[in-house]
């Protein structure tokens, strides 16, 4: 049977996932730029401040930042991308507690389990409806209950069984563990660019100690290139979020394990139950990290 994917999950989860990663990447880049302008501003102050024209095009890049930051505060990019991510995370457990029979969902035939999570689907964007120019797009025009979603939910219990576990388990596990090494191999990186260019600043400072004549040195560029690394880091947070991203793949490979031991219906949704909890207080955590 083909895999679950991003295509098989209600309108409204594929609607809130792609707003969050617009979100996001404005958000980022609004960062970069930022910092960018103020490294290029900074190297203009130092080499040609004497000059009218570079004089007024410095100006102009920190005026741009300015516009940047002011943008930023306006559209409120982070909030959306939290926002909307933790819409796409609730849609998605909900989602696989519909196909897998797990509460709230338990001891309901089809039109009954369909109509509790249009109910819910519902509630989630009335509490979000500020959120609706996000949320709309041709998206909006698919269907909220997809062929996969249905035929997932009236398989054979080994079927759904087998399909919690690659589709759901697994794939989870995988994402973790990518996440995890990615944020840990970039943490590192980031974290040797800042060690690199403020020990340059440092380098800078004694040797315009020793050559006082000299009167062109790097010194606030490299100050501002740093103090941008810095910010970056605490803004991606690589360490932090690699160690929590290794324990939740643990977590998850754990619960792999306990998946070969199911044997009825009950306990399915039982264990479905457990595991989306993980995800969902691995997600909740996420967000407050965020939002610190």
């Amino acid at each position: 049977m083909p895999a679950v994917n991003k295509n098989d999950y209600p309108a409204l989860y594929q609607a809130a996932s792609d707003a969050s990663a617009r979100a996001q990447a404005a958000y980022l880049r609004c960062v970069q730029a930022y910092a960018y302008l103020s490294i290029i501003g900074a190297g203009l102050v130092i080499y040609g401040i004497e000059s009218k024209e570079i004089a007024l095009l410095a100006a102009l890049l920190f005026l741009l930042g300015l516009f940047i930051a002011v943008l930023m505060a306006v559209k409120k990019y982070e909030n959306t991308w939290y926002r909307t991510r933790a819409i796409a995370e609730s849609i998605k457990t909900t989602t696989w507690r519909f196909m897998m029979h797990a509460e709230p969902f338990e001891g309901l035939d089809l039109a009954e389990a369909k109509q509790k999570l249009a109910t819910l689907l519902q509630k989630i964007l009335q509490e979000h409806r500020d959120l609706g120019a996000e949320l709309g797009g041709e998206v909006a025009s698919l269907a909220q209950f997809s062929d996969r979603m249905l035929q997932v939910r009236n398989g054979a219990f080994a079927e759904r069984l087998a399909t919690y576990i690659e589709d759901r388990i697994r794939e989870q596990r995988k994402w973790y563990a990518n996440k995890s090494a990615s944020n840990i191999v970039q943490g590192r990186g980031w974290f040797w660019a800042f060690v690199v260019v403020q020990g340059l600043a440092v380098l800078f400072t004694i040797s315009r100690i020793a050559w006082p004549a000299f009167k062109v040195w790097p010194i606030p560029v490299l100050v501002v290139a740093a103090g941008s690394i810095l910010g970056w880091i605490q803004l991606k947070r690589y360490r932090e979020l690699g160690a929590a991203y290794a324990v939740t793949a643990h977590e998850i490979g754990f619960a792999e394990v306990d998946a070969q031991n199911i044997g009825s219906d009950d306990a399915l949704a039982h264990f479905v139950r457990e595991v989306e909890g993980v995800f969902s207080r691995e997600h909740t955590q996420w967000v407050a990290r965020r939002a610190q």
